[in-house]
């Protein structure tokens, strides 16, 4: 189901508003999307931010800003 949070959350990583809510119907990808998410901040940073990650404000993805 696609919900506000996760496509903040999959625009955050950097896919595009449409490639978010294309990966939004594939539940099964989506969660796995999440759930990688969610571990990579675990282990950096020790914690769940709020989502969104980083609000958009730019056209640079997470990626760019955390290095």
């Amino acid at each position: 189901m696609a919900t506000p949070d996760s496509l903040a959350l999959f625009t955050g990583l950097g896919l595009s508003e449409n490639k978010a809510r294309e990966t939004l119907k594939n539940e099964a990808l989506s969660t796995q999307l999440r759930e990688a998410a969610t571990q990579l901040l675990l282990n950096m940073f020790g914690v769940i931010p709020r989502i969104p990650l980083i609000p958009r404000t730019s056209s640079r993805s997470v990626a760019s800003v955390w290095w």
